[in-house]
């Protein structure tokens, strides 16, 4: 996953940090909008179990350049960290 594709997800998780309710589990479309190139379709599903969030993001939808993604990290009040992206 590249440096922008990570912070464009960190940023995102930010944001919805604050709308994320406990024990419940996630699933959102949209696309991603870079410089000079078409809209890359995105999806991410994960669960938050007590704070602690897993699960994957797929980024070009049903094209030939379609990727999966695993994350995990953790939420709190006050801060949102996300340790693993494969």
């Amino acid at each position: 996953m590249t440096t922008f594709i990570k912070r464009l997800l960190l940023a995102w998780f930010f944001i919805l940090s604050h709308y994320i309710m406990l024990g419940q589990s996630f699933d959102y479309m949209g696309f991603l909008f870079t410089e000079n190139t078409r809209p890359i379709s995105y999806r991410i599903i994960f669960d938050n179990d007590n704070g602690v969030l897993n699960g994957y993001s797929i980024t070009g939808i049903g094209t030939n350049f379609e990727t999966k993604s695993e994350i995990s990290g953790s939420i709190s009040k006050k801060k949102l960290e996300l340790k693993n992206f494969k």
